[in-house]
């Protein structure tokens, strides 16, 4: 299959023994080939979201790129935007204008945040490769609400309160970057100089014997 090159068929052995192994070679091999549909379904097989963004980024796909990112990874977004927009405005300039950037307008995206809390969390999980007899267990993501997952884990964290030493270091640090304040008026700075009363001890005169 490999000398025949029928990228299809390695695709479909690949995906039914579960090798991973021979579907990022096959990933590999389609994208040189040019064959980025077989080469973005390998990807996305192999949970590798940055490569299929990258293809679909490659293929000039900025719509498809964008909004794939918002689905997995929205730390993504703002940069896939502003290729959408150049490419955009080349032919309608006012609709690349009308393209809200998360970034610039938050209020339009109130889930951002937590979207890109969930992706931190995530990685780990993505980058780790799921043996194929795991199916059965494994809940599918259409199942899942990745958003209350993370919210309930981030709720389930102990709040990290400083120590009422950190508090008096902080507080400590804090009067030493102050400034020294100066007279406020020339008056209280002349107040400052002047002259002290000589005081003169008092003697006692000598006895007359």
């Amino acid at each position: 299959m490999y000398n025949a090159k029928d990228y299809s068929g390695l695709l479909l052995l690949a995906s039914s023994l579960g090798d991973s192994g021979s579907m990022e070679q096959l990933a590999e091999l389609a994208h040189s080939a040019g064959k980025e549909n077989i080469a973005f379904t390998a990807y996305m097989m192999l949970n590798n979201i940055p490569k299929c963004l990258q293809l679909l980024v490659e293929t000039e796909r900025y719509p498809e790129a964008a909004i794939m990112a918002k689905t997995y990874m929205p730390s993504e977004v703002s940069k896939i935007l502003k290729l959408w927009q150049a490419d955009l405005s080349k032919t309608n300039e006012k609709a690349a204008e009308a393209l809200a950037d998360p970034l610039q307008y938050d209020n339009l995206f109130p889930e951002l945040q937590l979207a890109l809390k969930a992706e931190k969390l995530l990685e780990k999980e993505r980058s780790t490769l799921q043996p194929a007899s795991n199916y059965p267990v494994v809940a599918p993501n259409w199942e899942r609400d990745v958003l209350a997952e993370t919210e309930e884990l981030l709720a389930s964290l102990p709040e990290v309160v400083a120590s009422p030493k950190e508090d008096e270091m902080l507080t400590a640090e804090v009067k030493e970057d102050q400034p020294v304040s100066e007279p406020e008026t020339k008056e209280e700075d002349e107040d400052l100089f002047e002259e002290v009363p000589e005081v003169v001890p008092d003697v006692p005169e000598p006895l007359i014997a």
